[in-house]
């Protein structure tokens, strides 16, 4: 039965295309144009630029480094979940931690991309390199001509009777160590620390255009 349900249909159809020749009526549709209501609305970039600076016990500046980092896949995942409450499975920790954590590397080479989620090789064995909260955080608000602001930085001082080189920095949400839950890595020619001095980490994030 259905298939000559079918077929009257498509009989039907043919008919009709008939009758509108005849009459001088095109078969051809005519152009249907489509309109969209759209809006130029522009992308929200995200950047983080990192600064270091290296002082000796005295207070003396010793160093100072700085440079663009960037923001990989797993902490713009994270930062999603946390801003509309969707599970992301690719989250750790939950999204409901803070990224607020330093943590610096030694590896010779380390190199940065958009995939990585640990450090090439975090320092966990140095008295006073390890992992810190930042211990300033600020945040200044959008304005019509500015993009939000946020700013956190820490002070690691090398406890150790040993020297220290430092090659990598990274943004966190957990203090543990070899945790992942990166935000954003950066890696830099080689920082050279003496028992002592102290390195001053400041990670400051724009969001906006």
């Amino acid at each position: 039965m259905q298939r000559y349900t079918t077929i009257a249909l498509f009989s039907a159809i043919a008919l009709s295309v008939g009758i509108l020749g005849v009459y001088g009526l095109t078969s051809t549709p005519s152009t249907l144009k489509v309109q969209s209501d759209t809006q130029t609305i522009g992308a929200v970039p995200m950047l983080g630029h990192v600064t270091m600076t290296v002082t000796d016990p005295k207070g003396n500046i010793l160093a100072y480094h700085q440079g663009d980092n960037v923001v990989v896949n797993q902490g713009e995942d994270c930062l999603s979940a946390k801003v509309f409450g969707i599970k992301s499975i690719v989250c750790p920790n939950g999204a409901t931690e803070t990224y607020n954590v330093i943590v610096l590397g030694n590896y010779t080479g380390a190199l940065v991309s958009k995939t990585n989620q640990t450090m090439d090789k975090e320092i966990t064995n140095q008295a006073g390199l390890t992992r810190l909260v930042a211990t300033t955080q600020t945040e200044t608000d959008a304005t019509s001509s500015l993009p939000v602001s946020d700013v956190l930085q820490a002070t690691f001082t090398d406890n150790s009777p040993s020297a220290a080189t430092v090659t990598e920095a990274g943004l966190f949400n957990s203090t543990t160590v070899s945790a992942v839950g990166m935000f954003a890595h950066q890696a830099f020619t080689g920082i050279s620390l003496n028992s002592g001095d102290s390195l001053t980490v400041k990670w400051t994030v724009t969001m906006g255009t």
